[in-house]
Order: structure tokens, then C-alpha cells, then sequence
């Protein structure tokens, strides 16, 4: 089995010579995958942004058909000073670990998130979940029959410490590729791999350093790369998508024997 593994994965940079002010829907979120099985993990990520940021509410999820397990939470704080005058911004993102617990036509409803004191919704968002695996493949976890796919074997991860700087303040990106740690997994990819497009940016230092993460009920190898960049204008920047190719290789433990697949 072979399959292409391209990486997509964009951030957006937001930043200018006057104090930024809150937008007006300062929260989102999205989804791992568009169409899953019933029981099959995906995940749901959601943002928020501003000086006060309130737990998210996913009660109304599970009345929708979806389990969400313990999240994962990044955050960042970005400071600023002007005439003296401070302001402050929190960017948080959650990622829970989900699943779908009935057939059909899902929607995730809206979550309500309070952010300096009022409160906000992101959208509702369409899920489309089968009887049968989507593109299950062979190995099995050690305890039990349970089906592990490439998404859960390998991903990659694009991020920035701020979404809002000024011009010539420093923000650094985080580029990080997960490997499952069992099974021999293996993702081949370019030793010197290419970085997005940052136009607009100058370019700072690069470092990579290797470690170990567990997410939900596995463990990965993770390779990171970060790199500081310094805007150079002011406006509304992209960085560009994190576009690369690799190749999974894994032992299947059920029944001894090599796969692989190109991502």
C-alpha cells in the first residue's frame, strides 16, 4: 500500500505599529478529519484569543454524538506596552482527543467560550461518520484488537508562540513531526526539510531538538524544529503551508510482517 503523505499546514500572522484590538469572533475551531467511523479517533481543536479566556463548553457535544476525551492545552501570552500602557493577550488552543458514537450526519453545535467577560460561539461544523473504518490499517495494539491508522501512526503539527506582534518583535515557529513509538514506525523524510514561505519575515535562528509525547493512549517520537522570525512590515502576513512528502514504514504486530505506505 502506498499513499502520498503531504503536510498542509498553515498559520497566520496578524500584527501592526498601533495596539491591536480583539476581533470581533475571537474563537474557532476545527477538525482533524471531515468523515470518520463510528468509534474511530479523531481529533477537535478549539482557539481563543484575548485578555480573559474561559474553559471552553463541550457538555453540549455529547448530546450530539461525540465523546471527547481529556484535551491537550497549548497557550501564550503576548505583552505589550505603549505610552505606558499594558495590554495583554492570551491565545489558548485546546486539542481533545474524540469520537463519533452513532452512524450519519453529525454536526458539532457551537461551543460558547467567554472571552473578556462575553460571550462567544464558533461554528457549527459538519461530520460525516460510517459504519466501517475509514483507511484502517493492520497493526494492533498489544492489549487487544484495536485498529490503529496512519493518522495515529504519524502527523505533523504547525505553530507560532504569537498570532499578534508588531513590527520587528520576534515570534517563533514550531514545526513539530510525531512517530508512533511502537511497532517500528518509522517516517522517512527529507533530512533537510524544507520550512514554509514566510514572505515578509526575516529570518532568525533555527534549532531542532528531539523528544518524547504521549497523546491519548500512545506514545510518539517527536522532532521539532523552531524557528524565530522578525516581521518586517506592518499588515496582515500568512506563513505559508508546511508542504513536504515522507514515507511510513511500520511492522504489522499481528501478523509479522513489513508495511508502508508514502504520505
Amino acid at each position: 500500500m502506498r499513499r502520498l503523505f503531504d503536510t498542509l499546514l498553515p498559520a497566520l500572522l496578524l500584527f501592526g505599529a498601533a495596539p491591536w484590538a480583539t476581533a470581533q469572533v475571537p474563537v474557532s475551531a476545527m477538525l482533524s478529519h471531515e468523515q470518520v467511523a463510528v468509534g474511530e479517533n479523531f481529533a477537535l481543536e478549539i482557539r481563543a484569543e484575548g485578555a480573559s479566556v474561559s474553559e471552553p463548553e463541550v457538555a453540549p457535544l455529547e448530546d450530539a454524538g461525540i465523546v471527547l476525551g481529556v484535551p491537550s492545552l497549548g497557550s501564550s501570552t503576548s505583552v505589550s506596552i505603549i505610552n505606558g500602557r499594558t495590554s495583554m493577550v492570551q491565545t489558548k488552543t485546546w486539542r481533545y482527543p474524540a469520537r463519533a458514537t452513532r452512524e450519519g450526519r453529525l454536526t458539532v453545535p457551537r461551543i460558547k467560550i467567554t472571552v473578556d467577560g462575553q460571550e462567544y460561539f464558533t461554528q457549527p461544523m459538519p461530520l460525516t461518520v460510517t459504519k466501517n473504518a475509514v483507511s484502517p490499517v493492520s497493526p494492533q495494539s498489544r492489549g487487544g484488537g484495536a485498529t490503529i491508522t496512519l493518522e495515529q501512526m504519524a502527523f505533523a503539527e504547525a505553530a507560532t508562540d504569537k498570532t499578534v506582534v508588531f513590527q520587528g518583535e520576534p515570534v517563533t515557529l514550531v514545526l513539530r513531526i510525531f512517530e508512533l513509538d511502537d511497532f517500528n514506525v518509522t517516517l522517512r523524510f527529507p533530512q533537510n526539510i524544507p520550512l514554509p514561505e514566510s514572505q515578509g519575515f526575516y529570518a532568525g535562528p533555527q534549532a531542532t531538538n528531539k523528544r518524547r509525547e504521549r497523546r491519548g493512549n500512545f506514545n510518539y517520537r517527536v522532532t521539532e524544529i523552531s524557528q524565530v522570525l522578525y516581521p518586517t512590515v506592518p499588515g496582515a502576513l500568512r506563513i505559508g503551508a508546511w508542504q513536504w512528502q515522507g514515507e511510513l514504514l511500520w511492522t504489522d504486530a499481528g501478523r509479522f510482517r513489513p508495511g508502508n505506505a508514502l504520505r
